[in-house]
């Protein structure tokens, strides 16, 4: 199995998301046989997409400059991994109610059209097949119907339609709140309920992939 291990906040130490998503991959690994491919986007952030990337996109491969070849080649470069990749497993904390800037440049930079997904009269069409998706999302809050505070969660939404749109439907939202605002009791509960989810979903891929 091939494992892409994304992980997008800024803290290292204190980071709920970044703790269990490294709990999650070294599960699996000591499931299943695996290679892991890991991609920090806060130590190594996406360059924004730019009128310029917009413009190279829009050439044909064989007329491209070195140059436009040049400005496309990280795009080309993560789309490639994402394709690659049979679980790809994030690691995301919610910031302002949405998620780091980072990941949505990642994000800009595998939505491409033609390499990720098709769209013409018949429609759009996902062309990432395969592919299954673990995003652990952190959160100090809680965003439940019962507190009231659901639509303040851009997050699980925008992942899911954003990674559904370019063909990765298998996903699985693992929520670990609140992990902040709450007290540490809270906390405590919230990591372990979460850790919990990350066992049952390794222990589903082992399933899974032995039964293959």
């Amino acid at each position: 199995m091939r494992v892409l291990h994304i992980d997008s906040s800024i803290r290292k130490e204190r980071s709920v998301s970044r703790m269990l998503s490294q709990l999650l991959v070294d599960q699996v690994s000591n499931a299943l046989e695996v290679t892991i491919d890991r991609l920090d986007l806060a130590d190594n952030p996406p360059a924004h997409i730019t009128q310029d990337f917009q413009n190279a996109l829009r050439i044909r491969k064989a007329d491209r400059t070195n140059d436009q070849v040049a400005l496309l080649e990280e795009s080309k470069n993560l789309v490639d991994r994402v394709k690659n990749c049979d679980l790809m497993v994030i690691g995301v904390s919610m910031y302002n109610f949405s998620i780091p800037s980072t990941l949505k440049t990642f994000i800009d930079n595998i939505v491409i059209s033609g390499q990720t997904f098709v769209s013409d009269e018949n429609g759009d069409k996902g062309l990432v097949s395969g592919v299954k998706a673990i995003v652990i999302n952190s959160r100090g809050g809680k965003y439940t119907e019962d507190e009231g505070t659901a639509h303040f969660d851009f997050v699980v939404p925008y992942l899911q339609s954003v990674l559904g749109y370019i063909g990765i439907t298998d996903l699985t939202c693992i929520k670990a709140e609140p992990t902040q605002y709450y007290g540490p009791e809270a906390k405590e509960q919230a990591v372990a309920q979460a850790t919990e989810e990350v066992i049952r979903e390794v222990v589903d891929l082992k399933h899974k992939n032995t039964a293959l």
